[in-house]
């Protein structure tokens, strides 16, 4: 079952070239009081007021995801509404550190305007005064936030003039977490990290009667992923061949972020009834480790402990970390230029 676990942790490799990455900016230290909000959030609340395409009394659901980007020197905020299941207009928005006044700085991009802002008491009760448009089509407001938990949080905006013309606080807002803080340092890394295509190589350990694979084979696999689903999951695609042996394997991949077990999982299913299934449980350093569990037709079921090395962001080793094979080099992987 050699072969098995050298295909299954191709799978893994791809996130190395993340955790070999520079370290967070010198920004991300005036940033760190807004970390609790990296995740994805939604809430629920009635229009208070007309505000184009949208009316007074419509229920809208608004879901916001905030990311580090750049080795945590901003943080972007991507933001959509959802009226009657149907989308209307987005906003995207950036969140800096402006050294020249010292403060946490905000741009705003979206179908209502173009803006900035600036935020005040960073923290569990951040505030953000901000500013769109210009003459009778400038809004200014303050949005304030009250971190309640770990996954909750309200939003409110106060203090709203439009036009000059002050108008009435918004409905306040309670926002419930969808994905962790964990699915964003870890998922969004491992998502950057996977797209494209690698190229593994390397030596069986034992020979594979049902799987026709003996001691000392050597082969090659090429794989292929992508984000699908709006960066909710990765798929993906494969190769293996014995090199000098008329042996191949096709391969579909998986990867996804499980808000219960808050640990990435990654399903190999493969064209000779092979079945993989791997967990990555964190990075250390310049590593991630996780486990897998292999499922052959006929054969036993096999659970060890991997650590997934990364020389740099083109290339990685991989090594068991428990059981008969500890400390054993499984393979090797180089990105396809």
């Amino acid at each position: 079952m050699q072969r098995t676990a050298l295909v299954l942790l191709g799978v893994l490799l791809i996130g190395c070239s993340s955790a070999g990455a520079a370290q967070p900016s010198s920004n991300y230290e005036h940033l760190k009081p807004l970390e609790w909000l990296i995740g994805e959030w939604c809430g629920e609340f009635t229009m208070p007021y007309d505000l184009k395409p949208l009316k007074e009394g419509d229920r809208v659901q608004y879901c916001a995801t905030f990311r580090w980007v750049l080795n945590k020197s901003f943080i972007v905020v991507d933001g959509s509404m959802f009226k009657d299941g149907l989308r209307v207009p987005d906003s995207h928005e950036i969140i800096g550190w402006d050294s020249g006044k010292k403060k946490i700085v905000h741009g705003i991009w979206g179908d209502y305007g173009i803006g900035t802002g600036e935020w005040s008491d960073a923290g569990a009760t951040p505030r953000l005064r901000w500013t769109t448009g210009e003459n009778e089509n400038r809004t200014e407001a303050t949005a304030c936030f009250d971190r309640k938990d770990a996954d909750t949080y309200t939003w409110q905006t106060t203090e709203i003039t439009f036009g000059g013309k002050k108008m009435a606080d918004w409905p306040a807002v309670t926002f419930h977490r969808k994905t962790g803080t964990a699915a964003n340092d870890l998922w969004n890394a491992w998502c950057q990290a996977c797209e494209g295509t690698w190229i593994g190589e390397g030596t069986n350990g034992r020979d594979s009667t049902e799987l026709g694979i003996s001691k000392d084979d050597k082969f090659t696999y090429r794989r292929i992923q992508k984000p699908a689903a709006e960066g909710a999951c990765m798929v993906g695609e494969g190769e293996f061949k014995l090199v000098g042996k008329d042996a191949t394997a096709g391969v579909r991949l998986f990867d996804y972020w499980d808000p219960d077990s808050q640990q990435i999982r990654s399903i190999a299913s493969w064209t000779n009834g092979l079945v993989e299934e791997i967990t990555i449980q964190k990075q250390q350093g310049t590593a991630f480790v996780g486990t897998y569990v292999v499922k052959a037709p006929g054969a036993a079921v096999e659970r060890a402990g991997i650590r997934l090395n990364c020389i740099n962001q083109d290339s990685a080793v991989v090594k068991f970390t428990d059981g008969p094979r500890k400390g054993e080099v499984l393979c090797s992987w180089k990105r396809e230029k």
